[in-house]
């Protein structure tokens, strides 16, 4: 349990990050690509030695780890663009509602026990990110047109398949007890990716490279690799999938309401109480 809230408190710390980093004017992508190289370094200081593996395309996980490290930065894109066209509370709640898909595969092709009490609790974890994640529309938002009103939807699809990925390399032992090398690896394909995405940027004009992004990117990193890391790890001890991810993702949503009431001085609103509420409520049902 210790190592689940750790998980937990750790994932929001990252949330806190992002709010600095708007306060600062931090440059996401880069500090973001930036974050994926540190987390390699992490890797490589926790193992004691360089992170990667020479024989790295023959491991089971190296297509995973490519395709996870794609999918980072892509999601990150998509994210981007819905927060500007929809709000971050859209955002969130299509991202954070990703819990449903490896919830689903433990449940019907693993066997995981699925109790009444566990269902109800997984319902009610979906019900406490919308509320939580919720803020009114402005009347000025933008209009949405076309395949933008998809954008949401594509952010809920490419985190189902993050999480599920997350899930299958463990349960199929691809890369078990948490394998250090496989984190270090995705990390490292999200920032070579990341990369190429600067440099196509660069072509637009948009570029602009500052310090203060490298460290933002540096700040970002450390409690990066440990998100990942220990939600292997607690798969690796036996955690139940349909127990870890909505647990640690309604987790993360009350610790960030927390901490912005806290650091940030943001209102609870009658919303925000009741998801706080029924988020608690979730945690103690999927928990038993």
């Amino acid at each position: 349990m210790i190592l689940l809230i750790v998980c937990i408190l750790i994932n929001s710390l990252i949330g806190v990050i992002f709010k600095y980093f708007n306060k600062f004017e931090i440059n996401n992508a880069q500090a973001i690509t930036t974050n994926y190289f540190v987390c390699l370094l992490t890797g490589s200081l926790v193992l004691g030695r360089f992170a990667l593996p020479s024989d790295i395309m023959q491991k089971d996980w190296f297509w995973v780890a490519v395709l996870l490290g794609l999918l980072f930065v892509i999601t990150f894109n998509l994210m981007a663009k819905t927060v500007q066209h929809f709000g971050v509370g859209v955002a969130t709640i299509f991202q954070k509602m990703s819990l449903i898909a490896p919830a689903l595969l433990a449940v019907f092709y693993y066997g995981e026990a699925a109790p009444i009490t566990k269902i109800f609790g997984i319902v009610l974890a979906v019900l406490s990110i919308v509320l939580l994640s919720y803020k009114k529309n402005k009347s000025d938002s933008p209009s949405h047109h076309g395949w933008v009103v998809f954008l949401p939807m594509t952010i809920f699809l490419g985190s189902c398949v993050v999480d599920s990925c997350l899930f299958l390399v463990e349960k199929e032992s691809w890369a078990p007890n948490g394998d250090i090398e496989f984190v270090s690896a995705l990390f490292f394909f999200g920032g070579v990716f990341g990369l190429i995405n600067l440099i196509i940027s660069s072509f637009n004009g948009k570029f602009l490279f500052q310090i203060k992004n490298v460290v933002g990117g540096f700040v970002l990193g450390i409690p990066n690799f440990f998100s990942i890391y220990l939600l292997l790890l607690l798969l690796a001890k036996g955690w139940d999938g349909s127990v870890v991810f909505p647990v640690n993702n309604v987790g993360v949503l009350i610790m960030a309401a927390i901490f912005g009431y806290v650091l940030f001085k943001e209102r609870w609103t009658k919303m925000t109480v009741a998801g706080f509420l029924l988020a608690c409520t979730s945690i103690v049902l999927i928990a038993i």
